[in-house]
């Protein structure tokens, strides 16, 4: 896994884990080759992975304990304060909320 020394550290963590899902995603394939079909489902693969990290990184349940106790009117402050607490980016945040439907998608 190579990662880029010069991204913040809630990026390096995000990125880790990411690219983990894509070794579990792939286990049976050698030498790092793809099929066909797993080419053709990269946008597919990429969401996948973007999805296990930020569960690996935000687990459901404690996300939801977290937004839930995080009391806050000014939703900006809100989501920093959180990733915050899980060390990930607000970027990150969003979207796990979202996922989880304690937000409306933009």
């Amino acid at each position: 896994i190579f990662v880029n020394r010069l991204d913040i550290f809630t990026r390096k963590r995000f990125t880790i884990c990411h690219e983990i899902a894509h070794i579990i995603a792939n286990w049976t394939l050698q030498y790092g080759f793809f099929e066909k079909e797993e080419l053709e489902s990269k946008k597919g693969q990429e969401r996948f992975c973007n999805r296990f990290a930020a569960a690996f990184l935000m687990p459901k349940g404690d996300f939801i304990d977290r937004w839930n106790r995080t009391l806050e009117f000014n939703i900006i402050i809100k989501v920093f304060r959180i990733a915050q607490y899980f060390g990930v980016s607000t970027e990150a945040i969003r979207y796990r909320a979202q996922e989880l439907d304690l937000i409306k998608k933009c």
